[in-house]
Protein backbone atom coordinates (compact mmCIF):
# COMPACT_ATOMS: atom_id res chain seq x y z
CA UNK A 1 0.00 0.00 0.00
CA UNK A 2 1.64 3.41 -1.34
CA UNK A 3 0.75 6.44 0.77
CA UNK A 4 0.60 9.89 -0.55
CA UNK A 5 2.88 12.45 2.09
CA UNK A 6 0.37 14.46 4.22
CA UNK A 7 0.76 18.16 3.82
CA UNK A 8 -0.56 20.35 6.66
CA UNK A 9 -2.98 22.08 5.83
CA UNK A 10 -1.17 25.12 8.14
CA UNK A 11 -0.80 28.87 6.63
CA UNK A 12 2.16 28.47 8.86
CA UNK A 13 3.44 25.79 7.27
CA UNK A 14 5.15 25.84 3.79
CA UNK A 15 7.43 22.51 1.44
CA UNK A 16 10.57 25.12 1.90
CA UNK A 17 12.72 24.11 4.49
CA UNK A 18 12.50 26.30 7.36
CA UNK A 19 16.22 27.53 7.43
CA UNK A 20 15.09 29.52 4.09
CA UNK A 21 12.37 31.41 6.23
CA UNK A 22 15.31 32.26 8.99
CA UNK A 23 17.77 33.56 6.07
CA UNK A 24 15.19 35.88 5.49
CA UNK A 25 14.21 36.81 8.76
CA UNK A 26 18.25 37.47 9.29
CA UNK A 27 18.47 39.42 6.30
CA UNK A 28 15.61 41.62 7.02
CA UNK A 29 17.42 42.21 10.41
CA UNK A 30 20.94 43.01 9.09
CA UNK A 31 19.37 45.84 6.43
CA UNK A 32 16.59 47.60 9.18
CA UNK A 33 19.60 47.72 12.07
CA UNK A 34 23.08 48.04 10.01
CA UNK A 35 22.41 48.73 6.29
CA UNK A 36 19.70 51.35 6.92
CA UNK A 37 21.31 53.29 9.14
CA UNK A 38 24.36 53.66 7.38
CA UNK A 39 22.49 54.62 4.49
CA UNK A 40 20.94 57.37 6.21
CA UNK A 41 24.43 58.08 7.64
CA UNK A 42 26.11 58.65 4.30
CA UNK A 43 23.19 60.84 3.17
CA UNK A 44 23.01 63.34 6.45
CA UNK A 45 26.88 63.51 5.45
CA UNK A 46 26.27 64.32 1.79
CA UNK A 47 23.91 66.96 2.97
CA UNK A 48 26.09 68.54 5.24
CA UNK A 49 28.75 68.63 2.91
CA UNK A 50 25.93 70.21 0.81
CA UNK A 51 24.87 72.68 3.18
CA UNK A 52 28.29 73.51 4.27
CA UNK A 53 28.74 75.09 0.63
CA UNK A 54 26.07 77.31 0.84
CA UNK A 55 26.35 80.77 2.58
CA UNK A 56 23.85 82.29 4.81
CA UNK A 57 21.32 83.52 2.03
CA UNK A 58 20.84 80.54 0.81
CA UNK A 59 20.70 78.84 4.20
CA UNK A 60 17.97 81.33 4.61
CA UNK A 61 16.07 80.92 1.42
CA UNK A 62 15.67 77.31 2.60
CA UNK A 63 14.36 78.19 6.32
CA UNK A 64 17.76 77.42 7.96
CA UNK A 65 19.72 80.08 9.67
CA UNK A 66 23.19 79.49 10.00
CA UNK A 67 23.52 78.10 13.82
CA UNK A 68 20.72 75.46 13.01
CA UNK A 69 22.11 73.63 10.15
CA UNK A 70 23.58 70.60 12.57
CA UNK A 71 19.89 70.32 14.04
CA UNK A 72 18.49 70.60 10.66
CA UNK A 73 20.98 67.88 9.92
CA UNK A 74 20.51 65.66 12.87
CA UNK A 75 17.07 65.09 12.41
CA UNK A 76 17.24 64.86 8.62
CA UNK A 77 15.83 61.60 7.03
CA UNK A 78 15.37 60.46 3.50
CA UNK A 79 12.18 59.37 2.33
CA UNK A 80 12.06 55.42 1.41
CA UNK A 81 9.75 56.14 -1.62
CA UNK A 82 12.43 57.73 -3.81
Amino acid sequence: MNRMPVMSLSPTYGSRPRHLGLGQVIAGFVMDKIVHPLEVAAARRALRAELDGLDHRALRDLGINEAGVDGFVSTWGPTRNG
